[in-house]
């Protein structure tokens, strides 16, 4: 019980012997704040009504706590269990402060790419979607929409927004690679060819954009083009994982590209 708790006392603070906290452990704070002219450490004088935020003049308390786990699963378990309880209380927040600020795009992207993380696309779009009226010569947000309405597997309507971002910008290489992606989606092969080889023209030593490509040769049935796209796309030494990807599929080009004898 810290009954008088001074804001010059915030700190991180280490117990001299670690608690072991078993499964079903509840660990609770609660806060009580003085907004009153008696407190003489209130920032607000004459008081004014404090709200939720990030600033010292808010409501800010927050009681973290580092725990170990015994093992990886057990981290893997936690931190699983833990994002999304964070993720959820962090939006609340988020609205609460657009509710002050309802022209702050920076926190409407904050909101959105939370609810992006939460599942709950159509959130997603609403805020990304004021952020892109608020700026509507950012290719950034209209790319950010288009993220969104893709997940929401709106597509005709992500299509739009790509565009919109590449008008404004046309070197924007994630905006070309997700449209493409939204093309093989909508069946518009060659189209979408013509937007993965902007992405390797912009972005030559990218080998995720050469695998992007060689797909779409192989969907097209241009299984020479795609053995020697995926090739290239190899020579720039990925990432094991990728590499592996990229190796299957090469396989797979091989076996149309060569005649059944």
């Amino acid at each position: 019980d810290i009954a008088d708790w001074d804001f010059r006392w915030q700190h991180v603070y280490r117990f001299v012997t670690p608690l072991r906290l078993p499964r079903g452990t509840r660990v609770s704070m609660r806060y009580v704040y003085d907004n009153s002219a008696d407190n003489p450490r209130n920032p607000q004088q004459p008081p004014k009504r404090a709200r939720w935020g990030q600033r010292s003049s808010d409501e800010m308390g927050d009681l973290w706590i580092q725990v170990l786990t015994r093992d990886v699963p057990d981290l893997e378990r936690i931190s699983r269990d833990f994002r999304p309880k964070v993720a959820a209380e962090d939006v609340r927040g988020y609205e609460v402060e657009i509710e002050k600020h309802p022209d702050d795009t920076a926190l409407h992207d904050d909101a959105a790419l939370l609810y992006l993380e939460l599942g709950r696309h159509e959130s997603a779009i609403a805020h990304f979607r004021t952020s892109a009226k608020l700026k509507p010569q950012s290719a950034a947000a209209h790319y950010n929409l288009g993220t969104a309405l893709t997940l929401a597997r709106r597509l005709d309507e992500a299509a739009g927004e790509y565009r919109a971002a590449l008008g404004i910008d046309p070197a924007y290489a994630n905006a070309h690679n997700n449209l493409g992606n939204v093309l093989i989606a909508e069946g518009k092969v060659d189209e979408a060819i013509v937007e993965f080889r902007e992405v390797v023209r912009l972005q030559p030593d990218s080998p995720g954009g050469l695998k992007n490509l060689a797909a779409a040769y192989a969907m097209a049935g241009q299984f020479e083009r795609a053995v020697d796209t995926a090739e290239a796309a190899l020579r720039l030494n990925p990432a094991e994982t990728l590499a592996g990807e990229i190796r299957r599929l090469k396989a797979l080009y091989l076996q149309h590209k060569r005649p059944v004898p």
